[in-house]
């Protein structure tokens, strides 16, 4: 039999092709290699860099004044607490200190570091509504979930569930709220009972109940935050301590319950309850002093503004349950300008602009800086950072909502007060953000100013023609 010519070549092609094959199979298990290597790389390369960067600036108060004034507790707290032991807690296992800095990623960078882990939608059907809620403080949120599960009795593990608290406290879904009140009370039956830590949660739990709808509960949460941390002695008006205890942080706990309850008892029209708390609430906090020099250190100064601003908002509601019980708006108006007054000057010291005296006249005093931001001396401390935003956004609200109600005011009072009230409602318009709403500032409020500015320019416009 003789020999076939196309067997031979069929084996050289069959030979080629795999020889192909191989070289494809090769390159294409290197490039996956490659590939998956460069991912595990990027992966790790960006937790150890939160880890050992990131992290390491969340700690540590820069000054013993921060600590001495309270505003170390007041940042989150990502880690065992120490700059030596700076990252997360190494107590943790290795996947939970991965949630724990993928958690930070979300909140911090705006982006979801890793999938494994099924997260929420961005519309969630919760208690029977749908309700768009921020993807960020989902993810990190979940993330913080798990963690806490990992963490076993770990030193790290209440400072977790604070955080996680807040962020759930943050998203204000109702099923989320009630969430975020269980975790605070496992937290709080942590803490010393007559701790200023263990009163600001039960504060927050007062404000949760209030946001529910649980008013009597949200009263008493109030109201006990305050004896958690008063002085031992008589209560003036049976709710309001005759005097401020000397650890700052206590101060502003019972400052903002204050508040609390003196903006429950007003919007729910208890009148004398709420003149009789504001009364001795701004007796109480008619001691604050406003400073301006630097010399002063930063936190304390900070803590100072803080005061500063609870009595002005204080002031803004005693004018209008003043206006309301006597329909009167001599009282009122003067305590809207100090209210006004009060809030500029502590948004200007926030924004290192030397505020000028104090004066009761709108028009006397310089155009807002409605945009400016806050002092580097605030801003580049970890602790102040976040409280000092916060304040001077309340700040420039409440600046402008007195603004506006004396604007009102005035209009209430005939044609011949029609300038006095365009002053008004330019200043409140200006801290407001002007023709757009400021960062910040709700849009439902920018959009009541901006009618009643428009309103009555185009009515003096018309008288003057």
């Amino acid at each position: 039999m003789g020999h076939n010519p196309y067997t031979g070549q069929f084996a050289n092609h069959l030979a080629g092709v795999l020889s192909v094959l191989g070289r494809l199979l090769k390159y294409g298990a290197v490039g996956s290699i490659t590939l998956v290597a460069a991912s595990l790389i990027t992966f790790e390369g960006t937790h150890l860099y939160v880890e050992n960067f990131s992290l390491r600036d969340s700690v540590s108060p820069e000054s013993d004044h921060e600590e001495q004034y309270g505003w170390v507790t007041d940042s989150h707290r990502w880690t065992a607490g120490t700059t030596k032991n700076a990252g997360t807690d190494p107590e943790l296992s290795w996947g939970a200190r991965h949630l724990v800095r993928a958690a930070w990623m979300c909140l911090n960078w705006n982006t979801n570091p890793f999938t494994s882990i099924s997260v929420h939608n961005q519309s969630l059907q919760l208690d029977g509504s749908s309700q768009t809620l921020d993807i960020r403080l989902l993810n990190a949120q979940s993330y913080l979930a798990e963690a806490i599960k990992k963490s076993g009795n770990s030193a790290n593990r209440s400072s977790l569930l604070t955080i996680r608290a807040e962020i759930l406290e943050t998203l204000g879904a109702p099923s989320l709220l009630w969430k975020a009140d269980q975790l605070y009370e496992e937290l709080e039956s942590s803490l010393p009972a007559d701790s200023a830590s263990a009163a600001q949660i039960h504060s927050k739990r007062g404000d949760i109940a209030a946001r529910l709808g649980q008013n009597d509960e949200a009263v008493k949460a109030w109201r006990h935050a305050i004896d958690m941390i008063a002085l031992p002695s008589p209560t003036q008006q049976g709710q309001v301590p005759r005097a401020l205890p000397k650890e700052p942080l206590a101060q502003r706990i019972i400052a903002q319950n204050l508040v609390s309850l003196s903006s429950f008892y007003s919007t729910n029209k208890r009148l004398p309850e709420a003149l009789a708390v504001q009364s001795a609430a701004l007796s109480l906090l008619s001691n604050t002093s406003q400073r301006t020099a630097t010399t002063v250190p930063p936190a304390q100064q900070l803590h100072e503004l803080y005061l500063t601003h609870r009595a002005a908002l204080l002031t803004l509601q005693h004018s209008e349950v003043t206006y309301a019980l006597s329909k009167k708006p001599t009282t009122p108006l003067t305590l809207l300008t100090q209210a006004a007054s009060s809030s500029e000057h502590v948004a200007r010291v926030l924004c290192d602009v030397h505020p000028d005296p104090l004066t009761t006249n709108p028009s006397d005093i310089p155009y807002p800086p409605s945009t400016l931001p806050v002092s580097f001396r605030f801003i580049s401390s970890d602790a102040l950072r976040n409280p000092a935003i916060a304040l001077l956004r309340d700040a420039r609200r409440s600046a402008a909502q007195a603004w506006n109600l004396a604007g009102i005011l005035h209009e209430r009072e005939g044609s011949k007060h029609q300038l006095a009230a365009f002053e008004c409602y330019e200043r409140a318009l200006a801290w407001c953000g002007g023709e757009k709403a400021a960062e910040g500032t709700l849009e439902s409020e920018w959009t009541g100013i901006w009618q009643n500015y428009v309103r009555m320019r185009e009515t003096i416009m018309k008288a003057h023609k």
